[in-house]
Formats: structure tokens, C-alpha cells, sequence
């Protein structure tokens, strides 16, 4: 078995002196390298930042886009002047998905919502949510305990959503899908690779055809709405005094304080829809992963059970225990750095900027790669190896903050990044205690790089007991 595909591309920095003319390959008469980043957006990427180094300008079609690839320009974008950075026009294909919730808005509305957000994503309030962790663990580890006396191999890559979708429904807004975890989460993937995939159509406004794909995503969008509804309509037959002090709560009593009570409540929806798909996908991918370079990787894999073993016994890990289980985090880390979930990110330019001594233009479209930058030969030794100790505090120390973004940076960074931590670090120190997880025999598992970076077909494998 092997991994194949985009980690055998060697990134390297450019090495060159800067001149006026940004760099970049010529492309297709007219179309430029569109029709790669639209067939292959992540090899494209590698070959632009590999041929041309950290600032590259992509012809796509009528205009270019510029990819930078440097923790100091990314650094740039998010944090230092990111007051002069939007989200590009091609984002609004996501607002089906994400309606006008936070990953979406921008400004004084943006600002709004995040202050309303943000008490229920602090290390306090999280802490609070890992019995609602371990308690969703428990009933993945049941189906799987099952799995395994009969000999019957798991796919991990579906099991793996259908449990972040309960652990944010349950933890964030009280409300227990059961049975229905399983087949809104694959609505939820669908959704967001089908948004994803429509921000870089060359037919404007083939997302309104009358295709089986524009079908399928209204009924998956349809029962993920309804779903949300659902939710905050159980909340609201509740009495006051018996509602749980949790993020529903927080955003309805936001939402009743608005004048514009049709607005407000379209935007409560939104936020709670924002919230269980970003909650849902993203750590799904990361702890499947997770999982699949323990595996390969024996040594790490032994370690890790030595300190879960040490640290935990045969107990579920409360929030007391997390900074003890230092090696699960740092695996999980190290997973998130090889394959980030959310591996393309982007920008416009209000204004022109200047990068390493190259100027782009205002309205220009920059994009930059987690995938790219956490593999960026000037801050990374041995890039494609998975070492988890790479993130310990003494080999970390004068890394540049954004070499490592899989959850973003500055003011809008991810604002379930602690909460993505706290999840895997449960999940997979409950799952360590009880089995060893294989990839079946002769599979070869490669990456797909669609909204997220996802195992091809899945991931499919076996489990034996962890004592025997």
C-alpha cells in the first residue's frame, strides 16, 4: 500500500532575486491555466510555487491570479494588512451552503456576529463539552466494537463525519440528530464540494440548469435546512427557564434583541447551518487522517498508546486530562499540516500590495495553500515526513506563526480551532484505547483534493482489539 499523488512534488523556495514582472506560466491561449485549476487546482499549485517560487502569477482566463506562497506574505494577507483583503466575489456560490453567516460576512456585520459567537468557543466553555465528546465517541466506538467481532472492516472516512455532526449539534446546540447523523453529513460533503466546485465554473450561472447535480445538492440543501429548523424550533417550544446556556441559546436571545425580527432569524439559521457543516467536515477529514498515518507510521503509533495508557488508564479523557495527552495532539497537529482540510484559501486586493518586491493590483485575486506552506523548504525539515515531535514546544520555537495555518490566521481564523483540538484529542485517545486501526491490504489510499482534502473512495479499515 502507498500513498500516492501530490506529496511526491517537492516544493522549493525561489531563491531569486525579485524583479518587476511576477512570474508565472503562460498557459492556454485565452484560458490560461484555468482549465488546470479547475481539473487539478492543487497540482497546479504545486507546480506554480515549485517552477516560480513564492510569488506566482496565474493567467485565468480574462485576468490572473496571484498565488503566494510565504508565511511572511501570508502573514501579510491575514494579519498585518488584512484590512485590505475581502472575500473574493466567486465566494457568494457558498452562501446556499453557509447563508449569511460568518464564514461569509464580512465588516461591521462580520464583527457583530464573532462577538456573539466567540464565549462559547472559549477554552472555558469548551472544556464543558468533553463529556458531550466522549459521550458521541462512545456510540462510534459501540458500532465499531460490533465491527470488529464480526470481522467486518469500517470506513473511517464516513464514520468519522456523522460523529464531529453529533458532537456539534449535541455540544454547541443541544439537539440529538441519532439516526440521522449518518446521512446529513454526507448531504453536508456534498453541499460543500458542489458549492466549492461551482466558484470555479467557466458557464455563469449553471448552478440555476436544470441538472441532475443541481438536484441533488436542492435536496440535500432542502433536508439540511429543514434539519436546522428543526433544531431551533425545539429550542423555542422549550421554556426560558429550562434552555441550556449554549450557543442556540446565545445566538436566539441575539437574534430576539433585533428589530428586524424576518432578518434576524434568517440569520440565526445561517449561523447555526455555518456552524454544524464547518464543525462537520473539516475535523472529519483531519482525524481520518490522524488515523491513517498512525497506522503507517508504527513507532508514533506505539507512543502514543504508551501515553494514553500512562495518562488515562481505561477512562474517557476529561478536560482535565488534555494537557497530559501531549503526543495525541501533536499527531493530530502533524496530520492537519501534511493534509489541512480547507487547503486553498483566498483574497481581493481593494488595494495594490507588494509581496517580496513584486506589486499586484488592486481587485488582483490572491490565493495561498495551507498544503503549500506547511511543506515550505526555508521552515520545514523533511516536509513530507509525519513526525509529530516537530511540534514540540522546543522544535517549535521560532517558527514563523504562519508556516502552520490549517485553521487560519489573524482576525478571521478559525474560531473552532480549540474546540477541532480538544474533539481529536478525545476521539482518538478513546479510540487508541480500545483498537488498532489498518488501511485493508493492497489499498492504495490517495488524496482528492475537492472542498477539503479527503481519501479517494474513502478509507476503509480493519480493527483488532487493542489488548490482543
Amino acid at each position: 500500500m502507498a500513498v500516492t499523488g501530490y506529496e511526491k512534488s517537492k516544493l522549493r523556495p525561489s531563491g531569486k532575486s525579485f524583479a518587476d514582472t511576477i512570474p508565472g506560466p503562460r498557459g492556454l491561449p485565452l484560458m490560461g491555466v484555468l482549465p488546470g485549476l479547475r481539473r487539478d487546482s492543487l497540482g497546479t499549485l504545486i507546480r506554480a510555487a515549485r517552477d516560480y517560487g513564492d510569488v506566482v502569477a496565474l493567467p485565468a482566463g480574462p485576468r490572473r491570479v496571484y498565488l503566494v506562497n510565504h508565511p511572511d506574505h501570508i502573514r501579510r494577507i491575514l494579519q498585518d494588512n488584512h484590512r485590505n483583503y475581502g472575500l473574493p466575489a466567486q465566494y457568494r456560490m457558498l452562501r446556499p451552503v453557509f447563508g449569511g453567516g460568518l464564514f461569509t460576512s464580512e465588516g461591521e456585520r462580520w464583527q457583530r456576529q464573532r462577538d456573539v459567537l466567540q464565549p462559547s468557543f472559549r477554552l472555558s466553555a469548551l472544556r464543558e463539552l468533553a463529556p458531550v465528546v466522549a459521550a458521541a465517541t462512545e456510540d462510534m466506538l459501540a458500532r465499531f466494537e460490533r465491527a470488529c467481532t464480526d470481522g467486518v472492516p469500517v470506513d473511517v472516512a464516513e464514520e468519522t463525519p456523522a460523529l464531529t455532526l453529533q458532537v456539534a449539534a449535541r455540544g454547541l446546540f443541544g439537539a440529538d440528530l441519532g439516526s440521522r447523523a449518518s446521512g446529513l453529513a454526507r448531504d453536508i460533503r456534498l453541499l460543500i464540494e458542489e458549492a466549492t466546485r461551482r466558484t470555479m465554473a467557466l458557464v455563469p450561472f449553471a448552478e440555476h440548469l436544470p441538472s441532475r447535480r443541481n438536484r441533488r445538492f436542492a435536496r440535500a440543501l432542502g433536508r439540511l435546512d429543514a434539519a436546522v429548523a428543526g433544531i431551533v424550533a425545539a429550542r423555542r417550544k422549550a421554556a426560558s427557564p429550562d434552555r441550556p446556556a449554549d450557543l442556540l441559546t446565545r445566538l436566539m436571545a441575539a437574534a430576539d434583541a433585533e428589530r428586524d425580527a424576518d432578518a434576524a432569524i434568517r440569520e440565526l439559521h445561517d449561523q447555526v447551518k455555518t456552524m454544524l457543516v464547518s464543525a462537520t467536515v473539516t475535523t472529519a477529514n483531519a482525524l481520518t487522517w490522524t488515523w491513517y498515518f498512525l497506522s503507517r507510521h508504527p513507532q508514533a503509533e506505539a507512543q502514543l498508546r504508551r501515553e494514553v495508557t500512562e495518562c488515562l488508564a481505561d477512562g474517557a479523557p476529561g478536560a482535565a486530562d488534555l494537557e497530559r495527552v501531549t503526543y495525541v495532539r501533536m499527531a493530530f497537529q502533524e496530520a492537519l499540516r501534511l493534509y489541512p482540510p480547507t487547503w486553498r484559501l483566498a483574497r481581493t486586493a481593494h488595494e495594490p500590495d507588494t509581496f517580496g518586491g513584486y506589486r499586484i493590483p488592486a481587485g488582483a485575486i490572491v490565493v495561498f495553500s495551507p498544503y503549500l506552506v506547511h511543506r515550505h523548504a526555508d521552515v520545514w525539515e523533511n516536509p513530507e515526513a509525519f513526525d509529530p515531535e516537530r511540534f514540540t514546544a522546543e522544535r517549535s520555537r521560532g517558527r514563523p506563526r504562519f508556516a502552520y495555518i490549517p485553521f487560519g490566521g489573524g482576525p478571521r481564523a478559525c474560531i473552532g480551532a480549540q474546540l477541532a483540538t480538544m474533539e481529536a484529542q478525545i476521539v482518538v485517545a478513546m479510540t487508541a484505547q480500545r483498537f488498532r486501526m489498518r488501511p485493508i491490504a493492497n489499498h492504495r489510499v490517495e488524496i482528492e483534493p475537492v472542498a477539503t482534502l479527503r481519501p479517494r473512495g474513502g478509507l476503509t479499515m480493519t480493527l483488532e482489539p487493542a489488548s490482543g
